[in-house]
């Protein structure tokens, strides 16, 4: 009988009759917690979960190749008992430099993230990038503003749809980051500090609200959600990472209330500056935009296909609008982004802390009409036979 061996950092195995009884026991095992509530309090860290997906792979032909040597194989390198539980505790590949630096050097993060969908001059250096300043930071900027400072410049509000009747509401708007704002609707155009472009009152709410009219005069039903996230935030003694989980709260209250909703779009502005969040197109200026996926919860390929179907909508009408559909994990994210609660829902960064009110609108427009489209045609495949 072969016994366990561990040779130059290889694993060794048990005869197969064994492993195949301990894999039967851990099939029931997983299966038991996987279909229990005890699945909702276990959760691995991200990475480990990604390495244990990753090295399945590799671990099962280790197996193979040892009771079976007819798969083995001489370009496949052998499995490092040392270098699996390296990864699998810190998140370190011995042959990715950018694992040992992307917790630790600025910038490097976003390298967790994944481009699934790349647009015209998407790369590593420029995938969107989170704003999450401190939640005193943005109440410091909200008391300087009561306290006698000059008001901002207020952009128009968008005029109410001639169809704010309909009955039926299909799409839902929210802003987790209710506090994200754009330089120039504060009257601070090319200012130097991008974490100047936050307020509880000049928002991306504008944007969420120009949205929700433009699809209304199209007949399409929408609720848009102008909770004050800061103001939830502060009353639950919660910080800004704890954003997702406030307005998870403000999606699900609004989802029980309507069977009908079944498009949540969670609209956000991108911390990037101009260069990287502007476009020309015809002669009209464009705040573009980035779809957003997590990849840590069970939607995850619809998510993507309803978010690739809009990407590619945008590149046929508007060429270079859209930056693409990236994915990100907990590394690089929150990982979840509330879209667990339907196969449509999406996170769509809309221009970057430089974008004006004319680049925000004319982008409006523009995802109204790939959005539209999109819709009535998913309505007739949907609509049951007659």
């Amino acid at each position: 009988m072969k016994k366990w061996k561990y040779e130059h950092g290889k694993i060794a195995f048990l005869p197969l009759s064994a492993l195949i009884a301990i894999v039967i026991v851990f099939t029931f095992f997983v299966t038991a917690l996987t279909t229990t509530t005890f699945k909702l309090q276990l959760r691995f860290p991200s990475y480990i979960s990604h390495t244990l997906n990753t090295s399945s792979d590799s671990i099962f032909l280790t197996m193979l190749e040892t009771e079976t040597p007819a798969f083995a194989s001489e370009n496949r390198e052998p499995l490092s008992l040392s270098s699996l539980g390296l990864q699998a505790t810190t998140n370190i590949k011995l042959n990715s430099a950018i694992t040992l630096l992307g917790d630790s050097l600025p910038g490097f993060f976003s390298y967790h993230s994944e481009i699934i969908t790349p647009g015209q001059g998407t790369n590593y250096t420029n995938t969107p990038v989170e704003s999450s300043p401190s939640l005193d930071t943005i109440l410091e900027k909200d008391q300087n503003n009561d306290s006698g400072a000059e008001e901002p410049a207020q952009p128009e509000e968008p005029q109410q749809s001639p169809n704010g009747g309909i009955k039926e509401k299909k799409v839902y708007i929210y802003h987790t980051h209710s506090w994200e704002s754009y330089l120039p609707i504060l009257g601070l155009t090319d200012d130097p500090d991008a974490d100047k472009a936050v307020d509880n009152r000049t928002n991306i709410t504008l944007v969420g609200k120009m949205l929700g009219n433009s699809l209304e005069k199209n007949n399409i039903g929408s609720i848009v959600d102008t909770t004050n996230m800061t103001q939830k935030l502060n009353t639950k003694g919660w910080g800004t990472v704890q954003a997702y989980r406030a307005s998870r709260e403000v999606v699900e209250a609004a989802k029980s209330q309507s069977d009908d909703l079944s498009y949540f779009i969670d609209l956000h502005r991108d911390s990037l500056r101009g260069d990287h969040t502007t476009i020309k197109i015809k002669e009209k200026g464009y705040a573009k935009v980035a779809f957003v996926i997590g990849k840590e919860q069970p939607n995850y390929e619809q998510n993507v296909k309803f978010a690739q179907d809009l990407h590619h909508a945008l590149e046929k009408k508007y060429p270079g609008l859209s930056r693409g559909v990236i994915g990100k994990t907990g590394a690089s994210g929150n990982g979840v982004y509330n879209q667990d609660i339907s196969p449509r829902a999406i996170l769509i960064e809309v221009g970057g802390v430089d974008n004006n009110m004319d680049e925000l609108a004319n982008t409006v427009s523009a995802l109204t009409d790939v959005f539209s489209d999109y819709y009535f045609q998913a309505e007739k495949v949907d609509a049951p036979a007659n």
